[in-house]
């Protein structure tokens, strides 16, 4: 039973840190508009598509050369993407915590139960 127990824990602590966001590291899915696009939800979607691909490693666009939706679109999404790896952070710091403090429970508890027989 015990065995039982550790094991099932120890499954689901697994399965919790390796799920991943992001599964497409460097795979784009939408094409790169064109420069004079003013069209600032195109541009967007545009580099969410960047910032998921190549996890939060994209140059940004020269103010000179492009028009400035686009660049306020690549602050907005720097802006989503810095705010999603904030909250993941915190997320897997919860579960790793949860993790290491449940362990320790399961197993004082386990402990303790067998130094009573």
């Amino acid at each position: 039973m015990k065995k039982s127990i550790i094991s099932s824990f120890l499954i689901f602590s697994f399965l919790l840190m390796s799920c991943s966001a992001s599964k497409h590291v460097g795979i784009t899915y939408i094409t790169k508009p064109p420069k004079e696009e003013t069209n600032e939800a195109i541009w967007l979607i545009y580099w969410q598509d960047q910032f998921d691909a190549f996890k939060g490693n994209v140059v940004a666009p020269d103010s000179r050369e492009y028009n400035p939706n686009a660049v306020n679109a690549f602050q907005r999404a720097k802006m989503e993407w810095d705010d999603k790896v904030i909250t993941a952070s915190f997320n897997n710091s919860l579960i790793l915590w949860g993790s290491i403090i449940g362990g320790s429970i399961l197993f004082t508890v386990i402990t303790l139960s067998s130094i009573g027989k």
